[in-house]
């Protein structure tokens, strides 16, 4: 239960603030909208996101789709954080780290993410395919 509201606390403050400084950034620049609304969109977005994630770490028999998706947000804001807000803790690093967030560890992260929340959900379709074979009784998940 601890590592569940661990993981989701991480996926939503890395959400909103990637969405903030792009989204946000992009509809106070393009629209002309006050700065103090353009939180509003990059709260909405981490706002759902965060409850994708937390009801795909409840489900036992999520699908593939929900498998990359929350690989994705998960170890995406993970890498984001790491990132953007690394360079705040570690003395003497330029400002201009904070970018690495946005514009590396972020990105690199979701790609990442996405292709190990499938292929953690491919071993895990197989290995309930081998307990069928075997005569055995598909195992069940663990829960988290």
């Amino acid at each position: 239960m601890l590592v569940r509201i661990l993981l989701t606390l991480v996926t939503f403050i890395g959400t909103f603030y990637f969405s903030f400084w792009t989204v946000g950034a992009a509809l106070a620049g393009t629209l002309g909208l006050p700065f103090l609304l353009s939180p509003v969109v990059p709260l909405l977005i981490a706002i759902l996101v965060t409850r994708f994630v937390w009801k795909y770490l409840k489900t036992d028999e999520p699908t593939m789709r929900a498998s990359i998706g929350a690989g994705a947000a998960i170890v995406g804001s993970i890498a984001f954080c790491v990132g953007f807000f690394g360079p705040l803790i570690v003395p003497g690093m330029p400002p201009q780290g904070l970018l690495t967030g946005l514009f590396i560890t972020g990105p690199a992260g979701l790609i990442a993410g996405a292709v190990a929340g499938g292929l953690r959900w491919k071993k895990r379709q197989r290995d309930e395919g081998l307990g069928q074979k075997n005569g055995r009784k598909p195992r069940k998940a663990r829960r988290r």
